[in-house]
């Protein structure tokens, strides 16, 4: 008898779902979305909200800075406080 290989879901060009964000989803996506116009040398590739995390890609350019370039650090800590403080409790 043959082994049989589990459906994992990684398809290649599988077809986009529509994802519906509850209101704090929402807020989390506008708050990454500012992210770039807060951090001039940081760019947003990607990103996915999950019910309970976040990933992101983020590029870092350091061409054009007059301070120094930002870190990965404080780019999540100032998202996490900035949600946080819309929701009305810490992330």
């Amino acid at each position: 008898m043959g082994s049989v290989v589990p459906d994992v879901g990684a398809i290649i060009n599988r077809p986009k779902a529509v994802v519906l964000l509850s209101e704090y989803g929402r807020i989390a996506e506008t708050a990454i979305l500012e992210i770039p116009k807060h951090y001039h040398d940081v760019a947003v590739d990607k990103y996915v909200i999950m019910p309970n995390h976040i990933h992101m890609i983020l590029g870092l350019t350091h061409g054009r800075l007059i301070i120094a370039p930002t870190n990965v650090s404080t780019i999540v800590q100032q998202l996490k406080r900035c949600v946080s403080k819309q929701i009305g409790y810490s992330i």
